[in-house]
């Protein structure tokens, strides 16, 4: 089952980062941030109401809020990442996030995977590196050159983005175990998004949440992240972190066909090569997990 919603996982954050993209040339990161918190605080409360409070140990609270302090961290850097490349390059760029999960769940966890499951998260990551690689013209114009600058530096950012990442699954799976998926992914959500707005207050940019059609497509980016944080809670409870991490870094194959179809961008052959790459190393994981 943890497969399944691994996969599923994949597909709903191909859809978020593609939807992120779309928003972050106009708004900021923060208050994209806070759409978190309008979308998720209903299904909190609502899950209250119906199933009451649960018992919660430290650890859970531990687990949600170090999750939440990482992910508005990598959150941010993620969307000044996109805000200045491809969506199919800041895809891949997540991709060092399995190997980086890889070595922070068997240090915060304990999680041991097999010898050919490493393996095929190491072919997994060279795939996604192929798919970012981006091959430098000599005889580029100045205006393409200061691009790929200002793409590099992006990519600085999309790393650490993948670097906190790869640390916050790891409370982000104690969350989990430690009550339910749907109520960890909810609470986390609010946290997350509540951090954010305290952030957009604190620098009052309470103007764009005002605005209609802002908040109505910053509802929307929340509820699709919600969606997909579910099935990734549900994932992480059932599975090893950095398979699960491994198979929803599958989101490559729709970012590269996201960005091709809807941005319009280019050297799909390239990118659809290493995501071939990518598929070898996940098909290792599955066989050998």
């Amino acid at each position: 089952m943890w497969l399944l919603l691994s996969f599923l996982s994949a597909f709903t954050q191909a859809v978020y980062l593609a939807i992120a993209k779309k928003f972050v040339k106009n708004l900021s990161p923060y208050v994209l941030g806070s759409g978190f918190f309008f979308a998720a605080v209903p299904f909190l409360l609502g899950y209250a109401a119906i199933y009451g409070w649960p018992q919660l140990r430290a650890e859970f609270y531990l687990g949600a809020f170090c999750a939440a302090v990482l992910n508005i961290a990598a959150m941010i850097f993620l969307y000044k990442g996109l805000d200045c490349t491809d969506l199919s390059v800041g895809s891949a760029a997540l991709a060092l996030t399995p190997i980086l999960a890889l070595l922070a769940s068997f240090f915060i966890l304990g999680e041991v995977p097999s010898i050919l499951g490493g393996v095929g998260v190491i072919v997994a990551v060279i795939g996604f590196t192929i798919v970012a690689h981006e091959h430098k013209n000599k005889d580029c114009s100045i205006e393409e050159e200061l691009k790929n600058k200002k793409q590099r530096r992006c990519l600085v950012f999309l790393l650490a983005a993948a670097a906190l990442y790869s640390v916050s699954v790891n409370f982000d799976k104690i969350a989990s175990v430690n009550s339910t998926p749907s109520f960890a992914a909810f609470f986390v959500l609010t946290a997350i998004g509540f951090g954010a707005l305290l952030i957009v207050i604190g620098r009052k940019e309470t103007l764009n949440l005002k605005r209609k059609n802002n908040f109505a497509g910053l509802t929307v980016l929340g509820l699709v992240n919600l969606v997909a944080v579910l099935v990734w809670y549900a994932a992480l409870s059932q599975g090893l972190v950095v398979y699960s991490v491994a198979i929803k870094r599958l989101s490559v194959f729709l970012g590269v066909g996201f960005g091709y179809f809807w941005f319009k961008e280019k050297n799909i052959k390239r990118k659809f090569a290493g995501a071939v790459v990518v598929l070898i190393g996940l098909a290792l994981i599955i066989i050998f997990k």
